[in-house]
C-alpha cells in the first residue's frame, strides 16, 4: 500500500489476481463471484501459510474494488470446514 497516500498500488493490486489466478487485464470484466469463487477452489489445496496469503490477496482486491461482497465473503469463510461445505454443496448441486 502507498503509505503515504493510503490507497494500494496497481502493482499490489495485479499481483493480487494473479495470486488468485486472475489475468488482471481480465479484471474489469469480471463479478466478484467469480473472483471469491478462484479464493475457495484455491484455499481447498494449500498449506496454511499460502491460504493466509490468500486471504490477503482477496482483501486487496476487495479493497481496490470497493466491494462489500468480496470484504463480506472473508468473514464467511474463516474456517476449513466452511470452504469443504461450500464446496461439497457446489459440486453436488452441478
Amino acid at each position: 500500500m502507498l503509505e503515504s497516500e493510503g490507497q494500494l498500488s496497481a502493482n499490489e493490486i495485479d499481483a493480487a489476481y494473479r495470486h488468485l489466478g486472475v489475468n488482471p487485464s481480465h479484471a474489469a470484466v469480471l463479478v466478484d463471484e467469480h473472483i471469491i469463487s478462484q479464493y475457495r477452489s484455491r484455499l481447498l489445496d494449500v498449506s496454511i501459510e499460502e491460504q493466509a496469503r490468500l486471504k490477503e490477496s482477496l482483501r486487496t482486491l476487495g479493497t481496490a474494488r470497493q466491494s462489500q461482497l468480496i470484504k463480506q465473503s472473508l468473514s464467511n469463510c474463516e474456517s476449513s470446514i466452511e470452504i469443504l461445505r461450500w464446496w461439497l454443496l457446489t459440486t453436488i448441486s452441478n
